[in-house]
């Protein structure tokens, strides 16, 4: 085994090894890291280096379960047990980051080495995206959604978002920018239920421990990042694309399961609020992943034109089923699937039948409105 490998983070060290004067092939890569894989325990790097072995075992051509057997095989007893659905999720991550970047093979998944030479030309392969559904509107994303949101714009909407995604003793922050209070799902849908409207316009994706902790100013919180007690989603919004791009950019996202869309809500304004299923491990996990990889100055979220403002935990996203009096428009669920990111990547989405009336969504003036 190589222990020069075993402080290794997402592969950047692996990746740079030769054997003699020629560099490894990713076959050579996969199995030099199989066999470098740190034992499982508290701050031994396991599970982002197992990120690293999925990636090379995925690049090099590999099916999901032979990677599972490889990976399973090969780690080292350690003081903790790494679960199957741990491996395979992770699989699964380095499977859509695989399909995400088929643009530009030649750059592999993983952490940037340097910011001065992106991964990507985000702006071409954003374009490439778009124009593989020129043409797509928010009904047509709507017909794809899993869960069948055929209702009047109004609070059932919220309800649906809430009943899908979250338990019933799950906590949450719903409201005004600076309000502070947080509740469980079920106690949310009986409030909602009672008014029979939505009157709070926005929510916390991620769900919090409902404890007071002390922010970065200082004062408590509810409903700041330290709050957050599981990293489930994260939200990706693009506030420099019309609306109608946005819908194609999106439709070709969910069509080829790129990414793993739990939720698209349109904000009543000129955008889409994009739910992307993370399930991430730990804060430090998000910091590396998501703030830097996806969200850093040179991120595959910042080289595409997504807002780097949504890279903290406890981002807020419009909630689906409020009338936004400021526009005149309702901020509507447009697509729902619960069970994003947790079916096989290999499988495709089902087709559903849709109903005859269809729900206008989009207002014609969107894409000259502020979000």
């Amino acid at each position: 085994m190589m222990g020069g490998l075993r402080s290794c983070v997402g592969g950047s060290r692996a990746a740079g090894l030769q054997h003699g004067s020629r560099s490894l092939t990713l076959e050579e890569k996969y199995r030099d890291a199989l066999a470098s894989i740190p034992a499982p325990g508290v701050g031994q790097g396991c599970h982002p280096f197992i990120l690293t072995v999925a990636n090379y075992g995925v690049m090099a051509g590999h099916s999901n379960s032979a990677v599972f057997s490889d990976i399973r095989r090969c780690i080292p007893g350690g003081r903790r047990h790494v679960p199957d659905n741990d491996i395979r999720d992770t699989i699964a991550h380095a499977r859509r980051d695989h399909l995400m970047w088929e643009q530009n093979p030649a750059k592999r998944p993983g952490y940037q080495k340097s910011i001065s030479k992106p991964a990507i030309d985000g702006p071409s392969y954003r374009r490439k995206l778009i124009e593989r559904s020129e043409g797509a509107e928010d009904v047509d994303l709507w017909e794809l959604s899993p869960v069948r949101l055929d209702w009047e714009a109004g609070f059932r909407d919220a309800i649906a978002l809430l009943s899908e995604l979250y338990g019933p003793d799950e906590v949450l922050f719903i409201g005004e920018r600076y309000d502070r209070d947080v509740a469980t799902t079920v106690e949310w849908i009986r409030e909602l239920e009672e008014r029979k409207q939505a009157p709070w316009p926005h929510i916390m994706p991620n769900p919090v421990d409902g404890r007071a902790h002390e922010t970065s100013t200082g004062t408590m919180s509810r409903r700041g990042d330290a709050a957050v007690s599981e990293l489930r989603f994260l939200l990706v919004e693009f506030d420099d694309l019309p609306l109608a791009e946005q819908c194609a950019f999106w439709h070709t996202i969910i069509r080829d399961q790129i990414m793993p869309v739990a939720a698209l809500i349109h904000s009543g304004s000129k955008s889409l609020h994009a739910w992307i299923r993370a399930d991430i491990p730990n804060r430090d996990t998000w910091d590396s992943v998501v703030k830097q990889e996806l969200y850093g100055p040179c991120g595959r979220l910042t080289l595409l034109g997504a807002d780097r403002a949504c890279c903290n935990p406890a981002r807020l996203s419009r909630l689906p089923g409020v009338l936004r009096e400021d526009k005149g428009n309702w901020q509507r669920l447009v697509y729902l699937d619960p069970q994003a990111g947790l079916a096989q990547p290999e499988k495709t989405l089902p087709t559903y039948r849709a109903p005859s009336q269809r729900p206008t969504l989009v207002p014609e003036n969107a894409h000259v409105e502020a979000a």
